[in-house]
């Protein structure tokens, strides 16, 4: 909804600082953001990862 209230050139920031990703199935999950600074989380169906060719990164 953010995205489509600021201007086209403002958007691809947006991506940056909040992006969505692509997952193998090719939906677009977004990212879940914290307020605490806890690192953010893509919550996601395990058959929507079929294919993924590497293993997700976690830290």
């Amino acid at each position: 909804m953010l995205a489509g209230l600021l201007p086209w050139n403002l958007t691809n920031r947006l991506d940056q600082l909040a992006p969505s990703r692509q997952v193998p199935s090719g939906s677009f999950i977004k990212l879940k953001y914290f307020h605490d600074g806890q690192l953010p989380v893509m919550e996601v169906r395990l058959q929507e990862m079929f294919g993924l060719l590497e293993t997700p990164n976690h830290k």
